[in-house]
């Protein structure tokens, strides 16, 4: 309870003390006779926002004080024993606010700053504006007092979590309910994934195909070609690798004539290894080759069905393989969605009973809870001196 506010050089006020009396304090005046400035002394000292415009003019600082007796403020009292600055049940606050700006607070005689002076302003005072009782004619407001005065805010944020849960619930539900009927989608994919399947078309398959097509279409090509090379490189009578043989032979009887020539008769020699070598594996593949009409028709029936399953799913040839992965995945999405609307449906029933047996409880507990508010409030009314008045507080089902 406030018990003493002290202002000293705040706005129009010179100094001034009021005392004030356990109970009920009503301050009157008329327009601009001072009531507001109390109020802002007031939250000045408990930490609110000030500059040197609230400095009385010709004054170098103001300064506000307020005493508060903590027995009906355990709250209060807790925090400033939590802080050290108990001093035996009561508290006492000060503000001065410089000309310069600079602002300095105390509570029970130590320096504090001025997140300390609001965070006990919380716990000691509540301020109400003039037009603030409209807020109780709001459902909203008065719903919130009295689950406040029930000790309802744990029932309420079960409520609360309950109905959000079953909110998005039905809102995934209905988005897989608007997909429509999947059977038919499902029916498609099955069939196109099973030919696909059966098919079994390979990563890197149709690569290797088209590749062993032209090497076994052009198998009598290639192996004339080898066979020519063969000859003109080794094996002819007029043979590359003898025409270089007989060059080298010229070369070294220029080497005895100039020596310095002797590095180009070993480049002569190095150069025909690799001609040698070159001759051999032509050989070797050639051996390697053979006219295979068979396979060559199994190649190009595999090749033509690659082709037709490609402009049936209007793809490229070599895409085949990922359209069968994509067209897995998506029938596994959709059979997974089926699966999820069934949980879906069971999980729906399941949180609207549970949210409508948490409602009814709630509802019970405002009920009772409304009537002793009614009671505690009449009773606090009577303590006012206000006998005849009487306040009830009735629940209605929305």
């Amino acid at each position: 309870m406030l018990s003493l506010i002290q202002i000293r050089d705040l706005a129009i006020i010179d100094h001034l003390e009021l005392d004030l009396a356990p109970g009920l304090t009503a301050l009157t005046g008329e327009t601009g006779a001072g009531k507001s400035i109390l109020l802002d002394a007031l939250q000045l000292v408990l930490g609110d926002r000030a500059d040197a415009g609230i400095i009385r003019f010709g004054a170098e600082r103001c300064q506000v004080t307020a005493r508060f007796d903590l027995d009906d403020a355990p709250e209060a009292g807790a925090w400033l024993a939590e802080q050290a600055l108990e001093a035996d049940g009561e508290c006492v606050v000060r503000r001065v606010v410089q000309r310069e700006g600079r602002s300095r607070a105390w509570i029970n005689g130590s320096a504090v700053p001025l997140q300390s002076l609001r965070a006990l302003g919380e716990r000691l005072v509540e301020i109400h504006g003039q037009h603030q009782h409209q807020a109780l004619l709001k459902r909203a407001e008065q719903r919130r007092l009295l689950d406040a005065f029930g000790g309802h805010e744990g029932a309420v944020e079960r409520l609360a979590d309950l109905w959000n849960r079953l909110r998005e619930a039905r809102r995934r539900l209905e988005t897989l309910e608007g997909a429509g009927d999947t059977a038919d989608r499902l029916e498609l994919l099955d069939y196109q994934i099973d030919e696909l399947e059966r098919f079994a078309p390979g990563e890197e398959e149709y690569s290797r195909l088209d590749e062993e097509q032209r090497r076994l279409a052009n198998a009598g090509r290639i192996l004339e070609g080898c066979s020519a090379l063969v000859t003109e490189l080794y094996e002819g009578d007029d043979a590359l690798h003898d025409r270089l043989g007989r060059l080298q032979a010229e070369l070294e009887v220029l080497v005895d004539l100039d020596p310095r020539l002797e590095g180009v008769t070993r480049l002569m020699e190095e150069s025909m290894i690799p001609l040698k070598e070159a001759a051999e594996q032509l050989r070797d593949h050639a051996t390697t080759l053979e006219l295979d009409p068979a396979r060559l028709q199994e190649v190009e029936e595999r090749i033509t069905r690659w082709h037709d399953l490609a402009r049936k799913h209007a793809v490229p040839p070599e895409e085949l393989p990922v359209l069968l992965l994509r067209l897995q995945s998506e029938r596994e999405g959709l059979l997974a969605g089926r699966e999820e609307l069934e949980t879906l449906r069971a999980a729906c029933q399941t949180l609207e009973q549970e949210a409508l047996a948490e409602a009814q409880a709630l509802s019970g507990s405002r009920r009772e809870a409304a009537a002793r508010l009614g009671e505690a409030v009449t009773g606090v009314l009577r303590e006012l001196g206000m006998g005849g008045a009487h306040l009830e507080v009735a629940v209605e089902t929305a």
